[in-house]
């Protein structure tokens, strides 16, 4: 069953998931494939905060195992999820991570080129 659930409706009712199970991560974003990350594959997960549009934060997430990427989505403050959620899901996402004796590295804001 799921551990953690956060849905949200946006810009003409197109919806955005992220979830947590004891399967894996997953979210769901417009514009991006979906992003499903079974805990089995990797044993980091790292955020890099970077610069958005109107002063918003993007988050850039990479599941990697080894050192090498498994899988990597990007969510769009504002657009994708709002500040909170953003807040909310990198939160959550560490504290899962820990529970599943994975490493958990936050990122450094870093301006988009």
């Amino acid at each position: 069953g799921l551990i953690y659930l956060l849905v949200v409706y946006r810009h003409a009712g197109s919806r955005r998931i992220f979830s947590i199970s004891p399967k894996g991560i997953k979210i769901v974003v417009t514009k991006e494939p979906i992003c499903e990350a079974d805990w089995s594959k990797f044993d980091s997960i790292e955020v890099e905060k970077l610069a958005g549009r109107s002063n918003s934060t993007d988050y850039r997430f990479y599941f990697t195992k080894h050192g090498v990427v498994y899988r990597e989505i990007r969510i769009k403050g504002s657009i994708d999820f709002s500040g909170l959620n953003c807040r909310a899901i990198v939160s959550q996402m560490q504290h899962y991570a820990e529970k599943m004796n994975k490493q958990f590295i936050g990122g450094k804001r870093r301006r988009n080129k």
